[in-house]
């Protein structure tokens, strides 16, 4: 109902109202989901259903939550998604969008001024994740790592290498070059934040469940506890892996690295552009189709039809 609202002709302080409700009715739901999920991790019961998916469409609805989640605490962010990183993908959309929330979370809570930035990247030709995905690493124990040096973890990327979303791009171009299907890699994601950081004796609790490291009562964080510790039971149930780099005072990074394959999709006959409904079909509108709507919900008829009349459609039978 609130994203059928936002499809009207609102006035700005409105249509704040209802972005921010939005944006707090997916937390919730997320993080009930982590309880949820957080019993069936205790017995192995975690699902995970890999499917052929846009991955482009995908990192621009989970950047249209993080980035509004980052604006209200007041810190600057971006996302970066390397050129190379294929568009069609065989991966648990829901899956994946719970481990980034997680993170993203997990980032903003710790960081009281700063950046928050999401790194994607493409590791191709290789069929399973080890070490040497994760290089190069942010901290290094004998000396400065890469992300060390520059002060933030994209300052040492190539803008040209780099499609970036941030709060006014929320859109990304269309490669110039499919990926052809059945290609195995891994894809890599990097959140750093410039938040309080992690001691090296802190790094092994992280990932317990219900724990926050900050023994100071005053200073602890509101949330559930499960957030990384969800993340690190879905990474283990998809064969990834998750790794922290972190320094205090300084910032953390955490590195997530997925094996996954490029698949070939069907265009949809349906496409959403600037907000509106277009068509890849004969027809030239939605005026001309005819479309019947089943479902036992009323309320869930009542969603669709309020959709369809949006796009146009007028003989829709229930």
């Amino acid at each position: 109902n609130i994203q059928l609202a936002l499809f009207e002709d609102l006035r700005r302080d409105v249509r704040e109202y209802l972005e921010s409700a939005q944006v707090c009715g997916e937390i919730l739901l997320h993080h009930i989901n982590n309880i949820l999920d957080s019993g069936k991790a205790e017995i192995g019961g975690l699902e995970v259903t890999p499917a052929a998916l846009d991955f482009y469409n995908l990192a621009e609805r989970i950047w249209a939550i993080s980035r509004r989640l980052i604006s209200q605490k007041g810190l600057q962010g971006t996302m970066n998604i390397r050129k190379d990183v294929p568009r069609f993908l065989e991966i648990d959309s829901y899956r994946l969008t719970q481990i980034l929330l997680n993170l993203v979370g997990n980032a903003v809570k710790f960081t009281e001024k700063g950046r928050i930035h999401i790194t994607v990247e493409w590791i191709g030709n290789r069929e399973e994740v080890n070490s040497a995905c994760f290089e190069p690493t942010p901290y290094n124990e004998m000396e400065e790592g890469v992300f060390e040096k520059t002060e933030n973890c994209t300052a040492f990327l190539r803008a040209t290498d780099y499609q970036i979303l941030d709060f006014k791009n929320f859109k990304l171009k269309t490669p110039e070059v499919d990926t052809p299907a059945g290609k195995r890699g891994v894809l890599k994601f990097i959140v750093g934040d410039t938040g309080c950081g992690i001691s090296k004796e802190e790094k092994d609790l992280i990932f317990r469940k219900f724990v926050q490291v900050n023994d100071d009562l005053s200073k602890r964080k509101v949330g559930t506890g499960l957030g990384l510790y969800i993340t690190e039971k879905i990474c283990k149930k998809i064969n990834g892996q998750i790794q922290v780099y972190s320094k205090p005072g300084r910032g953390s990074y955490f590195i997530i690295c997925l094996p996954t394959v490029t698949v070939q999709m069907q265009q949809s006959p349906l496409n959403i552009i600037n907000g509106r409904l277009t068509m890849n079909l004969r027809t030239d509108t939605f005026e001309d189709l005819s479309v019947l709507v089943v479902d036992d919900s009323d309320f869930n008829v009542q969603v669709l039809q309020s959709y369809l009349s949006k796009a146009g459609v007028r003989m829709c039978e229930v």
